[in-house]
């Protein structure tokens, strides 16, 4: 035995009907704001490690040509000074704690990406969803 219907239904489906429909609506959105939020972290995270990749580029260009300036500069002031081997050692100390101050600089200066606008993003949506959600004190 088929049921025929002709025509729109006479009520709503019962599942969008009162309380029921209501919360399916909310996690319904709340799932649809999560996949936003991941996505939008998602082209976060891809940004900044394009721009890192660029930057660690430069940097290591930078510092091979620094280190074959220095290595040129070091034979220079060894020649100027005299072919002595005291002096290659003085000047090899010098450059080995140009390098250590540098390192240490460069590590202290090292950016660390911290994700503001999404972690800023995610609470707010949070904190809606908290005040969207909460029971009205009666």
């Amino acid at each position: 035995m088929a049921f025929e219907t002709h025509g729109p239904p006479s009520s709503p489906a019962p599942a969008l009907d009162g309380l029921g429909g209501v919360i399916g609506d909310a996690l319904r959105h709340a799932q649809e704001l999560i996949r936003a939020e991941m996505a939008l972290a998602k082209a976060e995270l891809k940004a900044e490690i394009a721009s890192a990749k660029y930057a660690f580029g430069a940097f290591a260009l930078g510092a091979l040509l620094l280190n074959c300036a220095l290595l040129v500069a070091a034979v220079a002031l060894l020649l100027a000074l005299g072919k002595s081997s005291a002096f290659a050692f003085a000047i090899a100390g010098a450059l080995l704690g140009l390098a250590l101050v540098a390192l240490l600089i460069g590590a202290r200066l090292l950016h660390v990406p911290d994700m503001r606008r999404t972690r800023s993003r995610v609470a707010r949506d949070a904190r809606v969803l908290a005040h969207a959600t909460e029971r009205p004190s009666r």
